[in-house]
């Protein structure tokens, strides 16, 4: 939502960019997403690049206090439902799934 007035590419400033990176880390995280492989991998290189937070992010997440998924290109849509269900039940996350035809 913070960028969701602009088209194509927002230069933002260092601290915006750490706060959304780590924040979003963090707080996937904490319903047992981690960063694995080649991601993982590329999330060390960014967040070398990035610099430690100052603290907590101040940005909120999620939609309406739950957890918000909508699926990409990439994605597993089934299995991240399987571990939103095991870390907050099947009403305590809000999702938006395409599934391939």
């Amino acid at each position: 939502m913070y960028f969701s007035a602009f088209e194509g590419h927002v230069q933002v400033p260092a601290d915006l960019a750490r706060a959304l990176v780590f924040g979003a880390a963090d707080y996937a995280r904490g319903f047992g997403f981690a960063p694995e492989g080649e991601v993982a991998e590329e999330f060390t290189e960014a967040a070398v690049l990035l610099g430690e937070p100052a603290g907590p992010s101040p940005i909120g997440f999620g939609r309406e206090g739950k957890p918000l998924f909508v699926n990409g290109p990439y994605d597993d849509p089934e299995a991240v439902l399987r571990t939103l269900r095991r870390a907050v039940g099947d009403d305590g996350f809000h999702f938006e799934v395409a599934f391939p035809e």
